[in-house]
């Protein structure tokens, strides 16, 4: 099976166990990860360290300081990896070697709120203050900075086709960007919203509020589902379904 095939009951005989990666020797909790862009290899962050592996051989490709990283996101063409830092400064590293390259001051009223298009390498970060910034990680600038609300930024989601932004905050409301022109399209009550995230075609937004999941179109009120919790909250490919449930 190759990597842009699903799964499926005719091919899962051909999947096939390929290698493990193995964790450094100090055990501790991975907290964040990302795929590479062709999904060869993985990086993440635990208390200490930012690490990348080789997933076609298992191989540890580095381990480095992680600074005070909580997110890590790989860039489109996968030469830089950015590490999202609690005081809301971005470090930059090359995803060769691990070595910090460079560094931007993303929001300087972080709430710890960050979304990633992974397509276009556009970096949001959501504050204490309302207000949601948008940067062109590859270029190191600033796209825009929207008054999105008035409280703090709890959720962000980007959509899948880059143009929308959804977000939440401790106003109570879930409010729906036209992100570049900063223009609000949609918003409906949202009270203690956990996770934010769009279907495939980029038209449904998925609120998840602990134990249970909204479904909310723009032109239509929300839909509650009972899930019995949003700790996973995922669509399918072809936006059919949607996985949803608790840690325990």
């Amino acid at each position: 099976v190759t990597g842009n095939q699903p799964i499926t009951l005719e091919n899962v005989d051909s999947i096939r166990y390929l290698g493990r990666i193995d964790p450094p020797d100090v055990v501790a909790t991975w907290f964040d990860a990302a795929l590479s862009p062709d999904s060869t290899a993985l990086a993440a962050i635990n208390i200490d360290q930012l690490a990348q592996w080789n997933l076609l051989t298992g191989e540890t490709l580095f381990y480095t300081g992680r600074g005070d990283a909580v997110r890590v996101f790989y860039s489109p063409d996968k030469t830089e990896m950015y590490g999202v830092e609690t005081s809301g400064r971005v470090a930059i590293y090359n995803a060769l070697t691990g070595q910090q390259i460079n560094q931007f001051s993303g929001h300087s009223a972080f709430s710890g709120v960050a979304a990633y298009d992974a397509n276009a390498g556009l970096l949001a970060l959501g504050g204490t203050d309302g207000t949601i910034r948008v940067w062109n990680t590859l270029e190191r600038q600033a796209q825009v900075t929207i008054n999105a609300h008035s409280g703090r930024i709890n959720t962000l989601a980007f959509a899948p086709n880059g143009v929308y932004i959804a977000s939440t905050a401790a106003d109570g409301r879930a409010r729906l960007w036209d992100w570049q022109p900063r223009t609000l399209l949609a918003e409906t009550d949202a009270a203690e919203i956990l996770r934010t995230g769009f279907a495939p075609d980029s038209a449904t937004i998925a609120l998840g509020m602990g134990t249970s999941v909204a479904l909310w179109t723009p032109d239509a009120a929300p839909v509650t589902l009972d899930t019995r919790g949003s700790d996973v909250m995922q669509f399918s490919g072809d936006g059919r379904y949607l996985l949803a449930g608790s840690r325990s």
